[in-house]
């Protein structure tokens, strides 16, 4: 199983005082997260295309923007190639 962008996920991390993106990334995250943004291309990560998916804790506040979230919730950023237009090769 593929693990998501380290870079992007460890930005994230550290910028919440988490720890190292391996402890807190479940294995089983693809089946396990929810999707809440499908494939785009972001112009945050040089056009290359990008799939968000959260963990159950942080669908509510990702997807309303109403609320904090949740102690230890999750959100990640999966990074793929810039030609991968449906989000479905290596991730980066």
């Amino acid at each position: 199983m593929q693990r998501a962008s380290s870079t992007v996920l460890a930005i994230t991390l550290c910028a919440c005082g988490g720890g190292d993106p391996a402890s807190i990334v479940p294995d089983d995250y693809a089946s396990s997260y929810v999707q809440v943004r499908d494939c785009r291309s972001s112009g945050d990560h040089d056009l290359n295309h990008i799939r968000v998916l959260a963990d159950p804790r942080a669908v509510d506040a990702y997807r309303l923007r109403d609320r904090p979230f949740p102690t230890g919730a999750v959100v990640l950023k999966e990074e793929y190639d810039f030609s991968d237009d449906t989000c479905t090769g290596p991730i980066q």
